[in-house]
């Protein structure tokens, strides 16, 4: 096996902690920004309700068999020249020079484990995910884990929030306006997807999506621009809504391995110096394609045990 020569260990955990953020922000819902865009879409475009427990139930499987494998696989292709460390000394020095847990960081804990309780049973008590959000928010003020000040000063978050408003908000008003479907019904006529079969035009599509994260710097920002389209695209061709939501989605998170710059963890990752550009990016395609491979070999027969892929 072609093995890339680095030094020390810092390039191999650079790598590895990207791997590790793609495939825990697409097992939960709430573990992506960028989730928050393909799930409204979901709902909008192809009437898709999806609740956070059948969200995680759909991806950890497949992800978690690429967690699993990851740290293995890149050891091989990328082993680092330290390979051993006193993780047990490490770790007490660690607990040791942070000290006990605070009273603020025990309430941060419990309000954090009701956050995901409320999202996880939010189809049963039918709180909507936003109300979560804000509640967190104003009992994390009152309790005096965070000041207004804390909130206030991240500005680079609150202008995400507004970008990701307003690139929903447009989606929803060209949704209500029926564009989506006068756009999907305008393919069907001059396009003959009749020659297509179901799993070939979703790999075919799910490739071009691959080809397209070159081009963008925001997993939001692709998923906001290339998702409609991909759907669109699906609806015209009769897809089933399922199948294309889980292809689809996956691309536009596990695609973002494919360069440094596909999201917010990468540029942190790589600033760091440690891999170089081609090297990271060899790597990113290599794990972006095995990850592919995973999601084919377990995802698809998860998904179809689960009920929700048909084009099989």
């Amino acid at each position: 096996m072609y093995s890339f020569q680095i030094t020390g260990i810092g390039a191999y955990l650079a790598q590895l902690l990207y791997i590790i953020s793609m495939c825990t922000g697409l097992t939960f819902l709430t573990g992506y920004a960028a989730n928050t865009v393909a799930w409204t879409f979901a709902d909008q475009l192809l009437g898709l309700k999806i609740s956070w427990i059948q969200w995680t139930s759909a991806f950890i499987v497949p992800a978690g068999v690429m967690l699993l494998l990851a740290p293995i696989v890149i050891y091989k292709i990328f082993p680092p020249t330290i390979k051993k460390i006193d993780n047990i000394t490490i770790a007490k020095k660690g607990l040791d020079s942070i000290g006990p847990m605070s009273n603020k960081e025990k309430i941060l804990l419990g309000l954090f484990v009701l956050a995901i309780v409320a999202w996880a049973t939010s189809s049963i008590t039918k709180i909507n995910s936003t109300s979560v959000v804000l509640g967190f928010i104003a009992l994390s003020l009152i309790t005096g884990v965070l000041k207004w000040q804390d909130v206030a000063k991240n500005g680079q978050i609150w202008t995400t929030l507004t970008w990701y408003g307003g690139i929903l908000g447009m989606a929803t008003a060209l949704n209500k306006f029926g564009f989506f479907m006068w756009m999907a019904k305008l393919l069907q006529t001059y396009v003959d997807f009749s020659s297509f079969s179901h799993i070939g035009l979703l790999i075919s599509m799910v490739a071009l999506g691959t080809a397209c994260r070159y081009l963008f710097v925001s997993c939001g920002a692709y998923m906001a621009s290339v998702l409609p389209v991909q759907f669109t695209i699906g609806l015209a061709a009769g897809l089933p809504q399922w199948d294309m939501f889980l292809m689809f989605t996956t691309c536009g998170v596990m695609g973002a391995l494919v360069t440094h710059y596909a999201n917010a963890a990468g540029p942190v990752l790589f600033g760091a110096n440690y891999v170089s550009v081609k090297t990271w990016w060899s790597i990113g395609l290599f794990y972006t394609l095995l990850s592919y491979v995973v999601f084919t070999v377990i995802g698809i027969p998860w998904w179809s045990m689960l009920g929700i892929f048909s084009s099989l």
